[in-house]
């Protein structure tokens, strides 16, 4: 992964446009973010009463739907400037500033860990050891990221020049389903779920969407076809002793 300085010098160049470097900015991509917002939300379980980790806020542009909930909302990045778009998004929330490798949270302080498209930004084994730390027993985990079987994505990823094209970072990735659930087995967790999703792109004309949001339902639904989906939604639980059911 990139250092933090050199991730935090990245966000910092696009910070003006985050939401159009994302693809949020749009029609389709509201839509995007709304379902993608919904999708979290019930696979950890958010709901009033809980206590909840966005990590990787960005803008603050999932945390307005995670807040919502009535749960109650920590959200941190690696970038200040971010985290003073999300608080002016939503004055309430509770920011951060700090490295997902090493979260100052103490243990089990938390209901749910969720966020969206950061793993693929982190040392990932680092991180899931600290986010099963601050978990409560049979904590829940929901994470939207890119899915590396999708044409775009592996073409986003295959060398610097298109990387520059789609700002990706240079040492950004993408995960294939079986590498990300094993990662989160390796780590103990349980309840292991990563399916893919997602078919509407961010550019799609706003006269075309409703129609690809009706065949996005059928998509998702056809056998190797839809491992091409654009993301994963990944979910599991802290281990507490029961056992353990996993399906990818």
């Amino acid at each position: 992964m990139l250092s933090i300085r050199e991730e935090i010098k990245h966000n910092e160049r696009i910070l003006s446009r985050a939401g159009e470097v994302w693809g949020w900015d749009t029609p389709a991509g509201r839509l995007r973010a709304q379902r993608r917002a919904g999708l979290l939300i019930g696979s950890s379980a958010m709901a009033s009463g809980k206590k909840v980790l966005e990590l990787g806020c960005g803008t603050g542009i999932f945390s307005d739907f995670f807040q919502k909930t009535g749960a109650a909302v920590v959200v941190m990045d690696v970038s200040h400037n971010f985290l003073c778009q999300a608080r002016q998004r939503n004055a309430g929330i509770v920011a951060v500033v700090c490295d997902a490798k090493s979260l100052p949270f103490a243990s089990e302080s938390f209901d749910a860990v969720v966020g969206s498209s950061v793993l693929h930004h982190l040392d990932l084994g680092p991180c899931l050891s600290e986010i099963y730390r601050v978990l409560k027993p049979a904590g829940a985990i929901a994470f939207a990221e890119p899915n590396m079987l999708n044409p775009q994505v592996a073409l986003e990823r295959s060398c610097a020049f298109t990387r520059r094209i789609f700002n990706a970072t240079a040492d950004e990735t993408a995960f294939f389903k079986w590498q990300i659930a094993g990662a989160l087995r390796s780590h103990n967790f349980r309840d292991v779920f990563v399916r893919p999703f997602g078919f509407l792109h961010p550019h799609t004309p706003a006269g075309c969407i409703r129609y690809l949001v009706s065949a996005e339902n059928v998509l998702e639904k056809i056998p190797l076809f839809s491992e091409i989906a654009g993301s994963l939604l990944i979910g599991a639980r802290k281990n507490n002793g029961s056992q353990r059911k996993d399906r990818i």
